[in-house]
């Protein structure tokens, strides 16, 4: 399964509550481990949907890639906000 694919669906199933952001960041950093041995995982889907019910109001939101930096925004968040508190608690 392509990298952005995983991403796009893991970044719906955070919004809805699906999984939380833990979670979510674990099955990544699994399917990437895991897919280590095929070729490159960064290849780009873009014309799909990953989320039908969004496509219906929002078709650029509701595609692959956009869900699929979002997951990575969200990463990044993450990132973020644990450091602050774990700096904050020294």
């Amino acid at each position: 399964m392509p990298a952005e694919v995983a991403k796009a669906f893991l970044s719906t199933a955070i919004q809805h509550r699906a999984l939380s952001r833990v979670e979510a960041f674990r099955l990544m950093a699994d399917l990437k481990q895991r897919g280590q041995h095929h070729g490159s995982a960064d290849e780009v889907i873009s014309g799909f949907f990953s989320d039908l019910n969004l496509a219906a109001t929002d078709p650029d939101e509701a595609k692959v890639h956009t869900a699929a930096q979002r997951f990575e925004e969200l990463a990044l968040f993450d990132k973020f906000t644990t450091e602050i508190e774990n700096t904050s608690v020294d």
